[in-house]
């Protein structure tokens, strides 16, 4: 994670070269989601200068990329657990993301530093200690040391979330319809300019059914792809509504 005073285009290209790619390399493929500097001609032809395969989320359905949702979740939960002490958040960054990464996932039973690195973090004893309750705040040493015990003592208390949990909820709200080759759709429509307008668009074609949820329609000239928990089958007066 990076703390940027801009989200534009070249400001994320230029931070993914040089904190990610110089430091770890070039990846075969990256996953983002569908904000505009990712779809930037920027940021795509960096993608092709570097012959990175690059892929996008179904739009409106975060699940596609649910790790680093998660991920997001848990940041936002060590951070604001110092809004009242420290207002420079982006300083503390650095110290949030190392606590994550060296905390175990119970998704993996590792830390996301085993697996990278392939060797267990070296965490001194007094990091997983309470935190204790006098610094002297002009020094660095003992500053180090509250920052390092708060967010460990965070990682404990918020961190054990089993991914089956998250499966179990998505298992409960997801879109159970049957759709196939040829059925026709609504689509929900998510940027409502006027309140009173209608909720749903179309209808539309399916193309393709895919296995991981996802449909392909014909939307005018072009082809989308979209999570069937966006759509809903449309019945003509000719069609009974099996699913209703």
């Amino acid at each position: 994670a990076i703390a940027l005073v801009s989200t534009d285009a070249p400001t994320v290209a230029q931070a993914f070269v040089e904190c990610y790619v110089c430091l770890h390399g070039i990846p075969e493929s990256i996953l983002t989601d569908c904000g505009t500097n990712f779809l930037s001609d920027v940021f795509t032809n960096m993608c092709k200068l570097l012959d990175i395969k690059k892929s996008k989320t179904t739009p409106w359905h975060p699940q596609t990329n649910g790790y680093l949702e998660r991920s997001h979740k848990t940041l936002k939960t060590y951070l604001r657990s110092f809004v009242d002490k420290d207002s420079n958040w982006d300083k503390l960054l650095c110290y949030a993301m190392f606590c994550y990464n060296t905390t175990i996932h119970t998704s993996t039973n590792f830390t996301p530093y085993e697996l990278v690195y392939g060797i267990k973090p070296n965490i001194p004893s007094a990091f997983h200690k309470e935190p204790e309750p006098q610094y002297n705040y002009d020094d660095y040493v003992f500053d180090l040391k509250r920052i390092m015990q708060e967010t460990h003592k965070i990682a404990r208390d918020n961190l054990i979330k089993k991914k089956e949990t998250n499966k179990t909820y998505y298992d409960k709200t997801a879109n159970k319809i049957n759709l196939h080759v040829g059925d026709k759709v609504l689509i929900k429509e998510h940027n409502k300019k006027n309140t009173l307008s209608m909720n749903w668009q179309g209808s539309f074609e399916i193309l393709m059914v895919h296995d991981n949820e996802n449909i392909t329609i014909q939307k005018g000239r072009r082809e989308y792809r979209i999570h069937k928990n966006n759509v809903k089958r449309y019945y003509d007066g000719n069609e009974s509504n099996e699913e209703n």
